[in-house]
């Protein structure tokens, strides 16, 4: 089984485009995978504007129902926080074992599954157990995403400091463009980042239609030894 998990730096780093780009990138070369989002915030329902889940599987397939978008998501929460403290506020718990369980029972049949975040490394899921925990748990190997703007190169190679102390693979870092941004900067950051982690590092611009700019990005995930 190949778990490939999608971090980032931080939250709203891009984590849900390049997941439907590698979904995309496998459904293109007849590789089945599919795609689980473990724990969304910040919605009130499967189809709300902001899951995650429905942005990734409307853009591959289309029309989804609420059976099919169901399965692919474990926890749905309504207020936009860490996983911990949102389920709280419902008064509910967040089980590591559930959880778990619901990756291994959903990949089934699977050869590759992407697995998305809520925001990053150090987001707390349960009281002491963060999202890095879970992709230790699972032995998952990591995509980090981050910006390609000023700072990243502080919060990308923290993030990777971290996965490394765990001994968790990082397959690539991918710096998602949401802006126009200085292009030295960004060659610089990238650079940055190669020379002191020896992580591929790749950088996707901004995406104004999924499906159509995919196509611009199938290089970018052919370089990546899956």
């Amino acid at each position: 089984m190949n778990y490939i998990f999608i971090t980032g730096t931080d939250t709203g780093v891009g984590k849900t485009v390049i997941s439907f780009l590698l979904m995309d990138y496998f459904s293109k070369k007849n590789k089945n995978a599919i795609y689980l989002k473990l724990i969304q915030t910040g919605c009130d329902d499967l189809f709300h504007k902001d899951s995650d889940a429905y942005f990734v599987y409307k853009n591959l397939l289309g029309d989804v129902d609420r059976k099919f978008l169901a399965d692919k998501i474990c926890y749905l929460f309504k207020n936009p926080k860490a996983p911990y403290f949102a389920a709280i506020d419902e008064n509910k718990e967040i089980d590591i074992d559930y959880l778990q369980n619901w990756v291994n029972k959903r990949s089934k049949g699977y050869d590759n599954v992407i697995i998305e975040g809520a925001g990053g490394l150090m987001v707390p899921i349960w009281k002491d157990f963060f999202v890095i925990d879970f992709i230790k748990l699972i032995k998952a190997k990591v995509i980090l995403v981050g910006r390609p703007c000023l700072g990243t190169i502080n919060h990308t190679l923290l993030s990777i400091e971290a996965l490394k102390n765990r001994n968790i693979p990082i397959k690539a870092v991918i710096l998602s463009m949401k802006e126009q941004e200085d292009k030295e900067l960004i060659e610089q950051n990238i650079k940055a980042i190669y020379d002191y982690s020896k992580i591929k590092v790749f950088l996707i611009e901004k995406i104004k239609d999924p499906i159509t700019d995919s196509r611009k990005y199938f290089d970018i995930m052919e370089q990546i030894e899956w």
